[in-house]
């Protein structure tokens, strides 16, 4: 069966940038829906892609690491897990890539940013991210979640 890439709109092949944050866009909509956040969120995540290809996020609202916990992937796993050394406000979900929320119980808005790699199931390639600050293009991350 053949593949047919759909082309890329004339604005998005001017500017890469553009093209980069509807990718990420597209992930963290994606994320979102896979692990339930989308149930307890009332509006669209603000996302922007930072230095190094680093997709962050905000929610617009607080949320509680309970609320997290609680919730669950199809099959009724986890969809999040609290992190291994601060899991007070931290928690990641197990999807891959992953979501890292960073300010859980904080009373700010919820903000995060996308890992490559889930930990658990990646560590090297989790690690080699984290020492390097560097991550992949939204792009190669949409190509992997859409395959």
């Amino acid at each position: 069966m053949l593949k047919f890439c759909m082309p890329v709109p004339a604005l998005l092949q001017e500017n890469p940038a553009a093209h980069q944050l509807q990718c990420a866009r597209k992930i963290v909509a994606i994320l979102f829906r896979a692990t339930g956040l989308t149930a307890i969120l009332r509006a669209e995540p603000e996302v922007i892609v930072g230095a190094a290809n680093w997709i962050s996020f905000d929610a617009g609202q607080p949320i509680s690491l309970d609320a997290v916990l609680r919730l669950t992937e199809p099959g009724g796993r986890p969809a999040f897990l609290p992190d291994v050394f601060r899991r007070r406000r931290v928690a990641r979900s197990r999807t891959n890539p992953s979501l890292h929320l960073t300010n859980l119980d904080s009373g700010q808005p919820l903000r995060g940013h996308v890992d490559a790699h889930y930990w658990a199931s990646y560590p090297l390639a989790h690690a080699a991210e984290f020492l390097t600050r560097k991550t992949a293009e939204p792009s190669n991350l949409l190509q992997r979640l859409q395959t």
